[in-house]
């Protein structure tokens, strides 16, 4: 920590034995009370005040230590919440919402296209399910679904799956071939003329 080392830099500076100055440092640090808790750490250890040479003006008790920091982190969550601009979330159960879904290509959609049902929320962890797929996440992965979903069945006879046949040996394609819409480049390969040389 960076008083200690204070300390000792400041006995080794005196020309005094930065060892016994340490100890002298600790005994101290130790019985000073502490801002968050109001309590010095050796009185909430011991549980008994601890004679030292800082002195001491009010004697709080250790009980009302943890009532400081409750109230300390209580302050503390109500700023972060402030800056953060945290707001409770609408999601509730029963809600139609989407998933969110790990980026794999650049058409990969930021949710998943198919609509979950929550069926549990427990503080910021939501339980949704979809058929048979069920899964948990933090509720900043999902998104109200307001808009209608029609599930899409594969059909056999769509146009999708008509197959074409390969050219047989033999057969003459040259109908088939398109000319390219551009011309080649003409001068290919040729060494560009610089300052008329």
């Amino acid at each position: 920590m960076k008083p200690m080392g204070k300390a000792i830099q400041a006995a080794w500076a005196e020309g005094r034995d930065w060892q016994r100055e340490l100890f002298a440092f600790l005994m101290n640090y130790r019985t000073t009370p502490h801002l968050s808790t109001g309590v010095a750490p050796a009185e909430m250890l011991y549980k008994r005040v601890i004679r030292s040479t800082v002195p001491s003006f009010s004697q709080a008790p250790a009980n009302t230590a943890a009532k400081r920091v409750l109230k300390g982190k209580a302050k503390s969550k109500q700023y972060v919440d402030a800056r953060r601009r945290t707001r409770k979330s609408s999601i509730k159960e029963g809600d139609t919402v989407l998933v969110k879904q790990k980026k794999k290509n650049k058409y990969t959609t930021m949710f998943r296209p198919q609509p979950y049902k929550v069926i549990n929320v427990r503080y910021s962890r939501v339980t949704a399910q979809r058929s048979d797929h069920v899964i948990t996440r933090n509720v900043s992965h999902f998104k109200k679904f307001s808009g209608a979903y029609r599930e899409t069945v594969p059909n056999p006879e769509s146009e999708d799956d008509i197959t074409i046949a390969a050219p047989q040996a033999g057969q003459d394609n040259d109908q088939d071939i398109i000319e390219d819409r551009y011309p080649l480049r003409a001068n290919r390969g040729v060494p560009p003329d610089f300052y008329g040389r």
